[in-house]
């Protein structure tokens, strides 16, 4: 016979074994997803710090750009062109972004500064009024009048030099292999430490590129049912670009939804692979946004708009802008009024097209001659072969056939 009471406890035994594997098994698990969390907070610590620091670094980007390129009298250019026109000498860092003044040299103040192009005051003599550019002398450095390079500066540097590579540990590489598809075309920037109550919190580095030097990628073409729109070039087509030579196949409604680099590689114009390597040749030439204003970098200020003017044949007053009419001189100076072509030159050629015939013919025009009217033919005067032109009258662009190549040819025979 068996003892019942032996057998409660030899199950209380097996009992009390199974519930301790299973609190063991519930501890190990809790450990394992203590650590996990752990790592998990860890990462999440590390992207926070990351993004933190992307933060600063496009803060600094704003922050400098609005210093050295905030004013209205103020020009960019990448560092490459400062490059030998022949293409010998590729410099390091090409695609760093320099600002120029244009309302004087960079070591003149405000207040006594010259614009580099300006209007000389001479009221007699051949040069009276006339556009003279302080660097025509040869003594302009653009290289030493730069402001400053939109870029990071490795450590405390107060300057760069674009000539000259970063040294490789003391660079962050923002646009590399898979932007670009050469060595020479990457952006490198340099590497500041970022140090948060006294410890290493990571590295930062900013750039910025204008996107304004790209063509747009994303634009549609004129409407070519449009008689208008279709004489009006909307943009410089990719097309002109072999990889991209079938762009004018898209249809209007497949450009606008090209959006992003990647996007694009999806617009079916080559294969994916062929698309990514085209993206990566052409990744300073394109561009999927571009925002602009019309600043008058000579004077200040924003630029007139010419849209009413172009559609209306005149303009009203705007608080200190002057309207235009058809006979306001384009050359305002006190002694080239009487000589300047007219405002209506711009109205009437932006015009022209509308008038055109459905074969988009237009009706030939001569320019006005110095006794008033379309004269046009040739004088008995050998003096003067040519009935001559009054740039003062010609507030309508003359249109007419121009000779580019003449020849003349004879033969003799016995």
């Amino acid at each position: 016979m068996i003892n019942s009471h032996k057998s409660a406890r030899g199950f209380a035994l097996i009992a009390t074994i199974s519930v301790m594997v299973l609190l063991v098994m519930i501890a190990l698990a809790m450990l394992t997803l203590s650590a996990i969390e752990a790592r998990s907070s860890g990462g999440d610590d590390q992207q926070a710090i990351a993004r933190a620091n992307a933060r600063m670094a496009l803060m600094l980007a704003i922050g400098e750009l609005q210093k050295h390129a905030g004013a209205d009298r103020r020009v960019t250019a990448e560092a490459s062109i400062l490059e030998d026109p022949d293409g010998a000498t590729t410099l390091a860092n090409r695609h760093w972004l320099g600002v120029w003044r244009t309302d004087g040299l960079k070591a003149e103040s405000v207040a006594i500064s010259q614009p580099l192009i300006y209007r000389s005051k001479e009221t007699t003599g051949s040069f009276a009024s006339s556009l003279k550019d302080r660097r025509a002398d040869g003594t302009y450095q653009p290289e030493a009048e730069v402001l400053d390079w939109l870029v990071s500066h490795p450590g405390a540097a107060s300057t760069v030099d674009p000539t000259l590579p970063l040294a490789s540990n003391q660079r962050i590489t923002l646009v590399g292999d898979n932007s670009v598809a050469q060595t020479t075309e990457q952006v490198h920037a340099g590497k500041i430490n970022v140090i948060r109550n006294g410890n290493h919190a990571g590295n930062l580095a900013w750039w910025v590129g204008d996107e304004n030097l790209k063509s747009r990628f994303d634009l549609a073409e004129p409407d070519a049912a449009n008689l208008v729109n279709s004489n009006i070039p909307a943009q410089n087509s990719p097309s002109i670009v072999s990889e991209y030579g079938g762009y004018e196949t898209l249809d209007a409604e497949t450009i606008p939804k090209l959006i992003t680099r990647s996007n694009a590689d999806l617009s079916g114009l080559m294969p994916v692979a062929a698309a990514q390597t085209a993206r990566r040749k052409y990744f300073h030439d394109f561009t999927f946004s571009s925002r602009s204003l019309l600043v008058d970098t000579q004077n200040g200020g924003l630029r007139k708009d010419l849209t009413s003017f172009i559609n209306q044949g005149s303009a009203p007053d705007l608080l200190t802008h002057k309207g235009l009419t058809a006979d306001t001189p384009i050359l305002d100076a006190t002694n080239l009024k009487d000589i300047s072509p007219k405002f209506g030159l711009i109205q009437k050629w932006a015009t022209a097209v509308t008038g055109s015939t459905a074969s988009r013919g237009i009706t030939p025009m001569a320019p006005k001659g110095i006794n008033g009217g379309f004269t046009w033919g040739w004088n008995t005067n050998f003096n003067y072969p040519c009935n001559a032109i009054n740039l003062a009258k010609q507030d309508t662009p003359a249109i007419h056939p121009i000779m580019i190549d003449a020849g003349i040819s004879y033969g003799a025979s016995l």
